[in-house]
């Protein structure tokens, strides 16, 4: 029986370790988010943006359940931690 083909040849054994170890953490960090967003509910306060207490659009929160903030909030949290970065518009924004 012959060895299994390598998926990805193009990554070297030590690629394929370090992407485990990224996808690890990944999944990690997802489950906090999740465990984070059951105690928001716990408390009543699950769908209420952090940053401004406004309601988290009901379709953000079907497409990422672990919403932190509302859409323009999350905006200004991303252009402060990446400052000069392009900004993302989300649907409600109205400006051209």
């Amino acid at each position: 029986m012959s060895p299994a083909p390598n998926p990805t040849p193009s990554l070297e054994p030590e690629d394929l370790a370090y992407f485990r170890v990224l996808l690890e953490s990944h999944r990690a960090q997802a489950g906090e988010g999740v465990a984070a967003a059951l105690q928001r509910l716990r408390e009543g306060v699950y769908g209420r943006c952090l940053m401004c207490g406004e309601p988290i659009d009901r379709a953000r929160l079907e497409l990422e359940p672990s919403a932190l903030r509302c859409l323009h909030c999350q905006a200004l949290f991303e252009s402060r931690q990446h400052p000069g970065a392009p900004r993302r518009r989300g649907p409600e924004s109205t400006s051209p």
